[in-house]
């Protein structure tokens, strides 16, 4: 879950970078997360504005690409297979917020087809 300093935005990039490398270090060829998308924002770094799930993807997709560049250009393109998200929320939210998650998924699905792999309610 994304709480405290990983709700703000370059927290978030280095965090989703390292735990690509993390995942690598592991000898881990593919993985699946789960963040929590009831957090609709993070902050910018200067906390004058927030960033909505469409960026969150975007920061996610772009330090995949940075990685698999990374590892095409020393020759371990093959270590890593992918990184999707897996839409998560918690099951214990109200109605009229479930409804919220629920099309905001399916947005986001629509918007990054190859990223979203699932949903989680």
């Amino acid at each position: 879950m994304l709480k405290g300093l990983f709700g703000y935005e370059s927290a978030f990039r280095r965090y989703v970078g390292e735990a690509i490398q993390s995942f690598l270090d592991d000898n881990v060829m593919y993985a699946e997360v789960r963040p929590n998308f009831f957090d609709k924002f993070i902050m910018t770094d200067n906390g004058l504005g927030r960033l909505d799930h469409f960026a969150w993807m975007t920061i996610i997709q772009e330090e995949i690409a940075s990685k698999m560049k990374q590892l095409a250009g020393n020759g371990r393109g093959e270590d890593f297979r992918g990184f999707k998200v897996i839409y998560c929320a918690p099951r214990s939210i109200e109605k009229k917020d479930m409804k919220w998650c629920l099309d905001d998924c399916m947005a986001l699905k629509r918007a990054f087809p190859d990223l979203i792999c699932g949903s989680l309610f």
